[in-house]
C-alpha cells in the first residue's frame, strides 16, 4: 500500500512540476493571419486529416519535425477544413494526407506509391515524386482562405 500511495504522489508531484514548465503563450505576430485550408475531394470520411505547413520551404515535403505548424483535424461528408492561426507573414507551403486509419503516417504500398490520398497548397503536381516547393508556394499577407484537392494514387 505504501509503493502504489509514494507512486501516486511522485506522479502528481511530477505533474504538477509539468505543467508549471510549460511556456507561456506567445503573443501573435505583428500583422499574423489566420490561414484556414479547405480540403476537398476525399473518397470517404474515414480517419482524420494531418496538415503541415512548412515556413520558406524548409523540410518541405516529408521533414513533418520541420513544419512550423501540425494540425489534426475529423472529416465531414469527405471534406475537412485545417485553420493555422497567427501564421506571421511570409513564404509557406503546405502538405496534407488522408490518415485512413489514424496511425498518424501516410501509408504507402508497393514502391512507395500513397495508399492514402494526400494533397499540398496549389493542387502543386507530382512529377515522378513529391510535389516542389515552388509549385506549391503562397505568401501570407492576411487572412487567407485556400481550398486544396486530395489526390489519390491510380485515380
Amino acid at each position: 500500500m505504501r509503493a502504489i500511495t509514494a507512486a501516486l504522489t511522485c506522479a502528481l508531484a511530477m505533474s504538477s512540476m509539468a505543467a508549471v514548465a510549460q511556456p507561456a503563450p506567445q503573443a501573435p505576430a505583428a500583422g499574423a493571419a489566420t490561414l484556414t485550408v479547405n480540403v476537398v475531394g476525399m473518397r470517404n470520411s474515414k480517419g482524420s486529416v494531418q496538415c503541415l505547413l512548412y515556413a520558406g520551404g524548409v523540410g518541405f515535403p516529408g521533414k513533418p519535425d520541420k513544419a512550423v505548424g501540425k494540425l489534426t483535424v475529423p472529416i465531414a461528408g469527405e471534406a475537412s477544413t485545417c485553420t493555422f492561426l497567427n501564421v506571421a507573414p511570409g513564404d509557406y507551403a503546405i502538405e496534407l494526407f488522408q490518415d485512413e486509419n489514424n496511425n498518424g503516417k501516410l501509408d504507402t504500398g508497393f514502391m512507395g506509391i500513397p495508399s492514402e490520398g494526400y494533397g499540398a497548397s496549389n493542387d502543386a503536381p507530382e512529377k515522378f515524386g513529391p510535389p516542389k516547393y515552388a509549385d506549391a508556394k503562397f505568401t501570407v499577407t492576411g487572412d487567407q482562405i485556400l481550398t486544396i484537392h486530395m489526390v489519390y494514387a491510380g485515380m
